[in-house]
C-alpha cells in the first residue's frame, strides 16, 4: 500500500474528533470512537475499548437515631461492599453503660481493645468499659463483611469524654454475612442521645 493510500485509508476511517485508529486484526485498521466523558482507555487483551470508572469511596446507606431508647436494630445490609462501617456517633446517657455492637445479633466478636495506657481483653459484645463519659464517638469497621467462607476482621476506635481513647481491632468469628446488626446498652436503660450512620466502603 503506497503513503498516499494509507493516509487516505486512515481518512477515511477516522471520520469523528476523537476517534482512535487501531488493528482489529492483522494489517486490518479499525476505529474506536471516542469514549463518554469520565471513562478510561482499557483493553480486553485483543482490542482496546472504553470502560467505565468504578465507584470508590463510602457511600451512606442508613441513619438511625438513639436516642429514647436502649437497642436499635440495623437490618438489610446492602451485600455489595467490600467493607462495612458504623459510626456511632454522639451517644449520651446516664450512670453506667456498656456499648454493644453485636453483628447479625450474635456473640461472635473476639477482640482485643486499648483503652488509654490500659489493655483489656474483649470477647463476645465488644462492649465498652462501664463509666465511659458521655457522650462519645465510636467507629466500628468490618472487613469482607459479605462474604459467606471467612470470618470477618475488624478494627474499632473512638472517644467517650476529653480524656478516655479507644482503639483495638479483631475479629468477627463466623463466616456468615453480616445481613444485620444490634446496637444497645448494655445496662438496659435508654440513651439519651446519639446516631448510628452505616457506611458501605468499595
Amino acid at each position: 500500500m503506497t503513503r498516499a493510500r494509507d493516509v487516505a485509508n486512515i481518512d477515511g476511517i477516522l471520520t469523528t474528533t476523537g476517534d482512535t485508529y487501531f488493528a482489529s486484526a492483522a494489517a486490518t485498521p479499525a476505529r474506536l470512537g471516542i469514549g463518554a466523558a469520565g471513562t478510561y482507555l482499557t483493553s480486553n487483551g485483543t482490542i482496546p475499548s472504553w470502560g467505565s470508572v468504578s465507584a470508590g469511596g463510602m457511600t451512606l446507606l442508613s441513619t438511625t437515631s438513639l436516642t429514647g431508647v436502649s437497642t436499635v436494630t440495623i437490618s438489610s445490609i446492602n451485600q455489595t461492599y467490600q467493607n462495612i462501617q458504623f459510626s456511632i456517633e454522639n451517644v449520651g446517657w446516664t450512670g453506667t453503660t456498656y456499648l454493644r455492637v453485636r453483628p447479625n445479633d450474635t456473640n461472635t466478636i473476639k477482640a482485643t481493645a486499648f483503652e488509654g495506657t490500659v489493655v483489656a481483653s474483649f470477647s463476645q459484645n465488644l462492649a465498652t468499659q462501664a463509666n465511659y463519659s458521655s457522650p462519645a464517638v465510636f467507629t466500628y469497621i468490618i472487613d469482607n463483611y459479605a462474604s459467606t467462607t471467612s470470618i470477618k476482621p475488624l478494627k474499632v476506635y473512638g472517644a467517650a469524654g476529653l480524656d478516655t481513647q479507644f482503639f483495638g481491632g479483631g475479629f468477627w468469628n463466623a463466616t456468615t454475612a453480616i445481613t444485620s446488626v444490634v446496637i444497645s446498652n448494655g445496662a438496659g436503660s435508654n440513651f439519651t442521645s446519639g446516631t448510628v450512620k452505616v457506611w458501605g466502603i468499595k
